[in-house]
C-alpha cells in the first residue's frame, strides 16, 4: 500500500491524500481513491488566522514604546506651547499619567502601561489646544 499526498501549485489547486493498494493485477476496484481533501484556501485560511493571533498576542505583550514615545512629544508640545501657564491642571494630568504609565511599564504591566500613555497623550493634546486657544489672539 502507498500513500501519495498532492500538492497543487495556484490557489485553486488542492492538497490531496491517496492510497495506492499494493496489488499486482490492475482492477478497478484498486484505483486511486482520494481519501482526504483539504482545499488549499481553507488551508491558507488558517494559516492567516494563526497569524493574525499570534500578532494580536505579541502586540498586546510588547512593550508600549511607540505610545510612550507618543505622550513624552505630546507633553513637550503642551509645555513648548505655554501649557503650564494657561492650561496647567491638564498639563500635570498628562504628566501624572506619564509618570503612572513609566511605573507600570518597569513593572512589566504593559497593557496598564500602554492605556496610561494613550491618556497622558490624550490629556497633553489638550493641554496644547487650550494653550494654542488662550494664547493665540482672536481673528
Amino acid at each position: 500500500m502507498k500513500i501519495i499526498i498532492s500538492i497543487g501549485i495556484l490557489p485553486s489547486d488542492a492538497i490531496r491524500c491517496y492510497i495506492i493498494p499494493s496489488v499486482s493485477t490492475p482492477h478497478p476496484s484498486n484505483a486511486v481513491t482520494p481519501v482526504a481533501y483539504l482545499s488549499l484556501t481553507r488551508l491558507l485560511a488558517k494559516l492567516i488566522r494563526l497569524v493574525t493571533i499570534l500578532l494580536v498576542l505579541t502586540a498586546c505583550v510588547s512593550a508600549p514604546v511607540q505610545e510612550m514615545s507618543d505622550a513624552r512629544q505630546a507633553i513637550y508640545s503642551a509645555e513648548v506651547a505655554g501649557a503650564a501657564q494657561y492650561s496647567p491642571d491638564t498639563l500635570l494630568a498628562a504628566q501624572r499619567l506619564l509618570q503612572e504609565a513609566q511605573t507600570r511599564l518597569e513593572t512589566g504591566a504593559y497593557d496598564d502601561a500602554r492605556h496610561h500613555a494613550l491618556d497622558a497623550r490624550d490629556e497633553a493634546i489638550k493641554a496644547r489646544e487650550r494653550a494654542t486657544t488662550i494664547h493665540s489672539p482672536p481673528p
